[in-house]
């Protein structure tokens, strides 16, 4: 795994990254997004209740390209 956060510093930057990759994993939705309008396939981390605008179960968006995946089970008290 490449960390480049500190690399990246604007969204042209993230743009340039992002034509080179195969897939997105993000639990960023912004980064999603870009993505998306990129043709990219991403998957969005979802937290089991999601806040936000268009964040309810059920709705659908006009991308072909995203895919969430919602968490569905509680930690352990105490793990990391």
């Amino acid at each position: 795994m490449l960390r480049l956060g500190e690399a990246l510093v604007d969204f042209s930057d993230t743009t340039a990254l992002i034509s080179h990759l195969d897939l997105v994993i993000s639990v960023d939705t912004s980064i999603a997004h870009l993505a998306d309008a990129l043709g990219k396939p991403v998957w969005i981390l979802l937290t089991q209740r999601p806040t936000g605008a268009g964040c309810s179960i059920g709705t659908t968006a006009p991308s072909t390209q995203a895919r969430g995946y919602r968490g569905n089970r509680r930690r352990a008290s105490g793990a990391a």
